[in-house]
This record gives C-alpha cells, sequence and structure tokens, in this order.
C-alpha cells in the first residue's frame, strides 16, 4: 500500500533543494548535527553548523518531522547537557544520540581518538537516565558502548535495529543514482 519515507541529511542543501524537498511527501527529516558549531564544523567542515541549523528552523518552521542524529565524540561529552537543552529551546523535539563506528573515515585520525570508551558511553547512559522527562525533548541512545545495537527507537518508525549495517540502519536506502541498498553507509 504506502512507502514511508525518510531523508537523511547533512542538511547543507543548495539553492533551491529546500522548496523541492518540502515539497515531496517525506515522512521524517533526519538531520546530521555533531554538537555545538565548534565541535560540528571540525567534523562537517567550516560553515556547516550555520547551514544546517538554517535547514532545521525551515522544517519546524514548516512543522515537518524532524529528529537531530548526533555522533557521540569526546568534545561533545561535557557540553552535551547544554546542547540538548539547546536544542530543546529551538524547537527540536527528537533527538539520535549514536555511539561512532570504527568503519571509514571513524577508523583513523582525529576520528578515532575521539570515539569515546565503554565508561565514557556509560556516562552518557547515566546522563540520559538523570534528565529523562525534564525536557520535550526525546532522547534516544540508539546503540550500546560496545557498539552493538538495541531494539527499537521511541519515535522511529523502524522498530528493530540489525547487526549487518555498520550504522545500525534497518531500512532499504536509494543512491542519488536510483540503486537500492540495505545499509546506507556501505552500500554494496
Amino acid at each position: 500500500c504506502c512507502l514511508y519515507v525518510s531523508l537523511g541529511t547533512n542538511g547543507v542543501w543548495g539553492e533551491g533543494m529546500a522548496e523541492e524537498l518540502l515539497a515531496r511527501h517525506i515522512g521524517r527529516y533526519l538531520v546530521s548535527l555533531d554538537g555545538p558549531e565548534e565541535i560540528n564544523d571540525v567534523l562537517r567542515g567550516p560553515g556547516a553548523f550555520a547551514r544546517t541549523m538554517e535547514t532545521v528552523d525551515r522544517l519546524l518552521a514548516s512543522g515537518r518531522n524532524l529528529r537531530v542524529n548526533t555522533v557521540i565524540t569526546r568534545p561533545l561529552l561535557p557540553v552535551l547537557p547544554d546542547f540538548m537543552r539547546w536544542l530543546a529551546g529551538r524547537g527540536v523535539r527528537h533527538l539520535s544520540l549514536i555511539a561512532p563506528r570504527p568503519v571509514g573515515r571513524g577508523a583513523w585520525g582525529q576520528f578515532a581518538a575521539d570515539r569515546p570508551g565503554a565508561t565514557e558511553m556509560a556516562a552518557v547512559s547515566h546522563l540520559l537516565g538523570q534528565r529523562q522527562g525534564q525536557t520535550d525533548l526525546q532522547v534516544e541512545f540508539q546503540y550500546g558502548a560496545d557498539g552493538g545495537a538495541v531494539a527499537g527507537q521511541a519515535s522511529d518508525p523502524v522498530i528493530h535495529k540489525v547487526r549487518w549495517c555498520p550504522a545500525g540502519r534497518e531500512a532499504a536506502f536509494v543512491s542519488p543514482a536510483g540503486w537500492m541498498h540495505a545499509c546506507g553507509c556501505s552500500p554494496g
């Protein structure tokens, strides 16, 4: 009968892309934002934070179903509570915190050095347990400290996660060329 479409994006959209995407039947926009500007722009490039926030604000203003996806890194840990409050203050209602996976760029250099260990991931879990229900921001902590997948997310239409995709995703992805893949991180 129906196809549920979600769009994963870094939120850095070119001229005219916002209008085109807002005109489509997209059920949920998954926007990557990896912390405050000084953290996000190290990971995503200079100016990415400001452009992504333009997209987030536009999606919120148009009443779209939005989830912010944030990769947990060591630099994010000390500012995570403030970042979550800031997102809630902007009107974001869904945040997904994602443990980095040692795949691709995440396996080398600064990305590998910034990957939190099991103790730090346990501290994130403790923080989330303490703040549960304190704001309108629903926080999904998708993956365990060992990088394994856990079942379900409260606001995600996909109920179960699997280990086959490096990002723990369970869905079909369509590439810009129109090819369908089981995984958006390592299509093949």
